[in-house]
């Protein structure tokens, strides 16, 4: 199989219709923006925004894909595993993201974000932590993964919505000291 290589000129294009779609949408319902004006933004053609997507879902689609990819990079050079420290590396993740989620949450399109993220989880725990094979059973590993993923959402959707004032520190020491407080086993 030939890996196809990389149009470096189509790649920015992409750039620039995700850039001027996250610009849009901290203005405008995701819902009312149409491809002309993202790609006026852009100052780019309908055809070239037809050339690289089928449609704005495709551009939010595919910076979802961008973001679950930056989030395990961002844990790659990671040592600590712990879960104290994974809280503190997620909030420190999501920081950086926080005019994206802000967006989505403005058009309340959070949820896909989760979707996008959710599908990643096999993958994200097999990467970090498949070595420790806590689970004999890979079902029941998946219903772990999206428990532990939904409380860490969640807590994540409090925090944005609060303005994300709460350094990520602060978040870590909430999240730890509520699951010794509920005497809860971490199993991520």
């Amino acid at each position: 199989m030939k890996n196809k290589k990389k149009n470096p000129i189509a790649e920015k294009s992409k750039k620039w219709l995700m850039d001027a779609l996250l610009e849009i949408m901290q203005e405008k319902q995701y819902n009312k923006i149409t491809i002309k004006e993202i790609s006026d933004k852009a100052m780019l053609s309908r055809r070239t925004f037809y050339r690289n997507f089928n449609s704005k879902d495709g551009i939010l689609s595919l910076k979802m894909q961008y973001i679950c990819e930056e989030y395990i990079l961002y844990f790659s050079n990671e040592h600590d595993l712990s879960y104290k420290n994974i809280v503190h590396i997620y909030f420190e993740f999501w920081k950086d993201h926080i005019d994206f989620l802000s967006a989505l949450n403005k058009s309340n399109l959070l949820y896909l974000m989760l979707q996008k993220f959710n599908e990643h989880l096999p993958f994200i725990y097999r990467h970090f932590k498949g070595h420790l094979d806590l689970f004999e059973n890979r079902d029941h590993l998946e219903y772990a993964l999206y428990f532990s993923s939904g409380g860490l959402w969640n807590v994540l959707l409090k925090w944005i919505k609060e303005g994300a004032e709460k350094t990520p520190m602060e978040m870590e020491y909430i999240i730890i000291d509520a699951i010794r407080n509920a005497n809860l086993n971490i199993i991520i």
